[in-house]
């Protein structure tokens, strides 16, 4: 269907098509940055990844966009989900967004960021910790929002090795006032290849969305959205090369309805908020043997979530106050069978004020913040106060020097609670005390961070129930540079418990390296590689690896661009948990059609 509507698009006369100079409007309702021009005023460090740095990568995934990111390691774990450390503090202690609400599944407290396509993405913002109290609880480890386009009228058909297909097409456009975006996808494979030429057994996948998006812009300051999303996945779990387990989710579904807006009263007086509804619907099986015929337990996953952020800022003078508040209630309920039916649901509440000072003389930008967060389970209540103090020092207009100190609250998630094989309903709730001090000298960047966590919630072996595991130490420094064509950075990092033993899948040294060239003629060539090094995986270690990528695009005409690109081109057989091999050499080709002009 969605080649037959490409193919619907290509031949839609152009002149009937407007053309607009921005092809892709940002939908900043969905940001938690201001403008791009006021990051180096935020005392912690942002990481923006653009639209042209998506493209340029090749890749189709949030999880695959934030490989060769400076500060973050992504990692494939065993259940075959996509996940993101950020200075090795793992995902479920990060809070990842989609236009500036949660998203995550309420038991687990994770998304896989690999179901989660660029279809219709504009950037993705970082926010590295210790990240501001007004994005709300849980956020221990930073932020990565996802945020959406405005509008676009484009459409991609990708295909690579292991009969792998994707395709997407977008619509939208603006009427007077309001505007609209729709957005319908298919992916499919039967697996991917192994470096030994074999297919990864059930590594298949079948995926299927559609989103939606309508707004309005009442005038200049004023502006409200409405957005929506359904995502239906059926997909295998590859099984352990040692004690497999046959697993697959044979129904995976994601629901979401989100209501944004924004208006100033008066330009000192500002409104930002949004609620949201969200529904996570699963199916997981497992089954005897590799035949995956003959079942021994059907799980069935029944999750929602609701909630609603609101921002309040006030400018007075050289001051600057904002008031955030939020709140999320997370429904789960688990059954295997009618005697194992369970029903958990768990309350989060924050409160935050947050204070801004300009001192031009010192050329100085000061900030600081303290808030409230609650957690009520079950059979759980749990409070806390957090608090973050920061500033940014300009150098000149393009070079800072910024420092962030903050302490921040992870609260247990319900499977860590009341899973019936894990959990523990007296666990406490995580803390953290992070420093970071970033320097900003174009075109290098620098940042050091210390992260000393408190009540660490996790497993002593795989048999046994969650604990506080005392704490743990990550600190070390991450830089990045860019000159012309050639990006670099690399990361340090020293992760360790109480006693002194590493954390497991932490690489205390990986490093980036990117070379993109445009030639006036419309090639556009994109190398990425990547080295990790080794990592702890229980009592053994994995291998170092090195992964190197190439994208390569050409414009056959205003509207139309080809890609080819190769994923591992050395064929390297990697792991990022012991006995889980990963794809090898890859080779894909996608064609991209954009009837606005430009990039997609």
């Amino acid at each position: 269907m969605s080649g037959f509507i490409l193919f619907i698009l290509i031949l839609i006369p152009q002149e009937v098509l407007p053309q607009e100079e921005n092809y892709s409007k940002i939908y900043e309702l969905g940001g938690i940055t201001i403008t791009a021009k006021r990051i180096e005023l935020i005392p912690n460090q942002i990481i923006e990844i653009n639209l042209k740095d998506l493209q340029n990568r090749g890749v189709s995934t949030v999880g695959q966009a934030l490989r060769f990111t400076p500060s973050i390691y992504m990692r494939i774990g065993r259940k075959g989900e996509n996940r993101i450390e950020i200075f090795g503090i793992e995902q479920r202690e990060i809070v990842v967004m989609s236009d500036g609400h949660p998203i995550y599944c309420p038991y687990e407290g994770g998304s896989d960021l690999d179901l989660i396509p660029l279809d219709n993405i504009s950037k993705i913002e970082v926010a590295l910790p210790p990240v501001s109290l007004l994005h709300g609880a849980n956020s221990l480890g930073g932020v990565v929002n996802i945020v959406s386009k405005k509008y676009a009228k484009c459409a991609s058909m990708g295909f690579s090795e292991g009969m792998s297909m994707n395709s997407v097409v977008n619509y939208g456009d603006k009427l007077g006032d309001l505007f609209y975006y729709l957005t319908y996808g298919i992916s499919k494979s039967s697996g991917y290849p192994l470096p030994d030429g074999t297919i990864r057994e059930n590594s298949d996948y079948y995926k299927r969305r559609y989103t939606g998006k309508i707004g309005w812009e009442v005038n200049s300051t004023t502006e409200f959205g409405i957005s929506a999303a359904n995502y239906w996945n059926e997909k295998g779990i590859p099984p352990g090369l040692t004690n497999p387990k046959y697993w697959r989710f044979t129904d995976w579904k994601w629901q979401y309805i989100a209501i944004h807006g924004k208006t100033e009263l008066s330009q000192k007086l500002k409104f930002k908020g949004s609620g949201f509804y969200d529904t996570h619907k699963n199916t997981l099986i497992s089954y005897e043997d590799s035949t995956y015929t003959d079942k021994e337990w059907v799980s069935d996953y029944d999750n929602n979530t609701t909630g609603a952020y609101m921002t309040v800022s006030l400018k007075s003078g050289k001051f600057n106050t904002s008031l955030g508040g939020s709140f999320k209630i997370d429904r789960v309920n688990i059954e295997k069978s009618e005697e194992s039916k369970r029903e958990h649901r768990g309350q989060t509440v924050s409160l935050s004020i947050q204070e801004k000072i300009l001192i031009p003389i010192l050329r100085m930008h000061l900030q600081g913040e303290v808030g409230y967060d609650g957690f009520s389970g079950t059979e759980s209540l749990i409070h806390c106060i957090n608090y973050r103090a920061g500033g940014v020092f300009l150098i000149d207009t393009e070079n800072t020097l910024s420092f962030s100190i903050g302490k921040k609250t992870r609260f247990p998630t319900l499977k860590e609670l009341y899973s019936p094989s894990s959990g523990n309903p007296d666990l406490f709730s995580e803390g953290s005390m992070s420093y970071q001090f970033g320097i900003n000298l174009r075109p290098i960047k620098m940042v050091f961070f210390l992260n000393n966590i408190t009540n660490l919630i996790d497993l002593e072996n795989r048999y046994t129930n969650y604990e506080n595991l005392n704490w743990a130490r990550l600190q070390g420094f991450s830089i990045s540079g860019e000159y012309k064509f050639f990006t670099l950075n690399y990361t340090y990092l020293d992760a360790y418990t109480e006693s002194y033993e590493a954390l497991n899948n932490r690489p205390k040294n990986s490093l980036n390296f990117g070379f993109n060239y445009e030639f006036n003629f419309g090639l556009s060539t994109n190398l990425n590689s990547s080295w990790i090094d080794r990592r702890k995986d229980g009592d053994d270690y994995l291998k170092p690896y090195t992964l190197i990528d190439a994208n390569i695009s050409q414009k056959i005409d205003e509207f139309v661009t080809i890609q080819l690109g190769c994923f591992n081109i050395t064929n390297e057989w990697y792991e990022e948990e012991m006995g889980y091999p990963l794809a090898g050499r890859t080779f894909n080709v996608k064609f991209l059609v954009n009837l606005e002009g430009g990039n997609i």
